[in-house]
């Protein structure tokens, strides 16, 4: 066998070894990058509103689907919780607050799946007690297959913002 024939032997083993490890590299990549795997992106922001005496959590969730797959969503379990902080103990020490729920609320009603790339919003106002002494926790819960996708959310009565008035 003349040199040059093995030469060229081994350059093309060296080609099919360099594509099939490319080819290796691209999937392992794909499957890490669980563009496949459905999966939702689950955002929330609570602010304080003072209309009329009253007082109301204005809510704004949004669903977004950033992988490639259709994501189907559960109506069981699928919802918005609003929890009020017990009062806080006599120490003046730090402490986590104990949450007690004020009710359950239906999000994304409409909405039985999230397409590849897109994006749902959707606004809650929600009244509540006069909130001077009260921190309220927000979660906003979406279900969907085997997964529970949620955000959190805190407002304080710091940040009530009166309806109507202009923001410096």
């Amino acid at each position: 066998m003349p040199d040059s024939s093995l030469a060229d032997l081994a350059i093309k083993a060296a080609q099919v070894l360099a594509i099939a490890v490319a080819g290796v590299w691209v999937y392992w990549n794909y499957v890490r990058g669980r563009t496949h795997v459905p999966r939702l992106q689950v955002e929330l922001s609570v602010k304080f509103i003072q209309r009329e005496g009253r007082y109301f959590l204005h809510t704004r969730q949004v669903v977004k689907n950033p992988g490639l797959a259709i994501v189907r969503i559960t109506r069981r379990g699928t919802g918005l919780i609003v929890a009020r902080a017990s009062p806080a103990p006599s120490s003046p020490a730090a402490f986590e607050p104990t949450w007690i729920a004020e009710g359950a609320f239906e999000v994304f009603e409409n909405i039985e799946s999230v397409e590849p790339g897109l994006a749902f919003t959707e606004e809650k106002l929600v009244s509540v007690d006069h909130p001077v002494a009260s921190l309220y926790r927000v979660l906003v819960r979406v279900v969907a297959a085997r997964h529970s996708y949620r955000a959190t959310a805190v407002a304080w009565p710091d940040a009530v913002e009166e309806e109507g008035a202009s923001s410096a």
